[in-house]
């Protein structure tokens, strides 16, 4: 099983958002997410947890979609 973290920024496998950060500033319903990555929502809330905490920062990398979108 993958990762929520693969599920969401892999270009392959997943969504291709370019980091956990940016995914959840602009998503913000848990069971939405859960049920459109296929994953327990408990999971996904963990995760919404620690991004709340800090623990996920915008990783500026090439991608980065932060800087196309002004309303962030």
């Amino acid at each position: 099983m993958d990762s929520l973290k693969t599920l969401v920024t892999s270009p392959t496998r997943g969504l291709g958002y370019c980091c956990l950060w940016f995914f959840f500033r602009r998503y913000k319903r848990t069971s939405l997410i859960a049920n459109r990555l296929g994953l327990h929502r408990a999971t996904v809330a963990r995760y919404k947890a620690r991004w709340r905490e800090g623990e996920f920062s915008c990783e500026e990398c090439s991608r980065c979609l932060k800087r196309r979108v002004r309303s962030l």
